[in-house]
């Protein structure tokens, strides 16, 4: 997906939104908090991380909370924290299926990321495929981008 500050449309895998001026929130059903944010950042460093979750689970691996715990870090430094969800390219659900168990990966990764010390606030959905998409996103040999997601304080 785009290069780093590259200009890409707001609902395409590398369309990176975070920055906060002149952001356009776009509320997430059943998330109070969680935004879609369509802007771009700022030309601001990003500590980028992968999270790769199993086929099907809605909790985070082992391996995948210790690299969340270096993420988590990394913006209570004041980091902009760029996170790119994946899982298994088997995983194939159809659209509606897929868009609610992604909700579920998230509502966990909030709370993962709430009891590192990073508040709900501080997290948005930068990108996610759209309800009834069916595209499986490609990123790296067997594995689909499920959605990326900003950390900013």
């Amino acid at each position: 997906p785009g290069a780093p500050g590259a200009a890409v449309a707001p609902g395409t895998p590398g369309a990176s939104g975070a920055g906060t001026a002149g952001a356009t929130k776009i509320p997430i059903p059943g998330f109070s908090s969680l935004y879609f944010n369509d802007s771009q950042d700022a030309g601001q460093a990003a500590a980028t991380f992968s999270l790769t979750f199993d086929v099907g689970a809605t909790n985070l691996s082992a391996a995948a909370l210790g690299v969340l715990d270096r993420a988590s870090a990394a913006a209570r430094q004041g980091r902009v924290v760029s996170l790119t969800l994946l899982a298994p390219d088997a995983e194939k659900l159809e659209p509606g299926q897929r868009s609610r168990l992604l909700d579920q990966r998230i509502a966990s990764l909030v709370l993962a990321l709430a009891g590192r010390g990073v508040p709900a606030g501080a997290v948005s959905v930068s990108w996610r495929p759209s309800t009834t998409e069916s595209t499986v996103y490609r990123e790296l040999p067997g594995l689909q981008l499920i959605a990326r997601i900003r950390l900013m304080r």
